[in-house]
């Protein structure tokens, strides 16, 4: 009688999608940048240039601005109230830019892995 040999390629099978969702991460990280300056209240500058997209580590991406007024352009508002904006100097633009931003991503999530997942899986 014939011995059965069953090569399980479930680890390969666990790399490669985890390496599909950090590509769809990565890109989304990008874009998510562009997206952001897009919509920042001002085109150039410290706030326009502290907009990036950092990779802690694979399946740890973040979009980050380190400007201390930057949650104050983000919400329109200080914490305590005090102060609200009323009109943005560049049109087009305003509060709620890195939130906009992310309900897009968010929206289109399922298109990235699609498109990672073709294009992981095609280099094989």
């Amino acid at each position: 009688m014939g011995k059965v040999v069953f090569n399980s390629k479930i680890k390969r099978f666990i790399e490669k999608n985890r390496e599909v969702l950090d590509f769809a991460l990565e890109r989304m990280g990008k874009d998510g940048v562009n997206l952001t300056r897009m919509r920042i209240p001002y085109k150039e500058g410290d706030l326009y240039d502290a907009v990036e997209w950092v990779k802690l580590e694979v399946l740890n991406h973040i979009i980050r601005i380190e400007k201390e007024y930057a949650g104050y352009q983000e919400f329109g508002r200080r914490k305590d109230g005090s102060k609200v904006v009323i009109n943005y100097s560049t049109p087009n633009t305003g509060s709620n830019f890195l939130r906009g931003a992310g309900e897009i991503l968010k929206r289109d999530a399922l298109n990235y892995l699609k498109q990672a997942a073709q294009s992981v899986y095609n280099r094989l």
